[in-house]
């Protein structure tokens, strides 16, 4: 019994690393380049939607203190704070457990 992978053809499995790690740096370069792109159209200091988003790694903070402690965290709207991370409220109900049941 062959303890390789059922993969028909080997360069197979040379090619989607490879088509990987061509995609995921071409989609940044994208991403980078919108943002800059925007800030070129505008004038010099004028926020963009991107300045006030979390980064990942508060991101990455939240996603792991949710799956750790099981508190819910969300990210703010308002004009005050917006794009920051922090805990759900608790008296917030979501539409999800609004629905009726037949």
């Amino acid at each position: 019994m062959s303890t390789r992978l059922a993969i028909p053809n080997e360069s197979l499995r040379l090619e989607a690393p490879l088509a990987l790690g061509t995609i995921v740096p071409i989609l940044g370069a994208f991403y980078f380049g919108s943002v800059w792109l925007k800030r070129k159209a505008n004038p010099k200091g004028y926020p963009l939607r991107e300045d006030f988003q979390p980064s990942q790694l508060q991101s990455l903070k939240a996603f792991l203190k949710t799956a750790i402690t099981g508190t819910r965290y969300e990210v703010s709207n308002s004009r005050y704070d917006y794009g920051r991370i922090r805990p759900r409220s608790s008296g917030r109900i979501d539409e999800a457990d609004n629905v009726e049941l037949p």
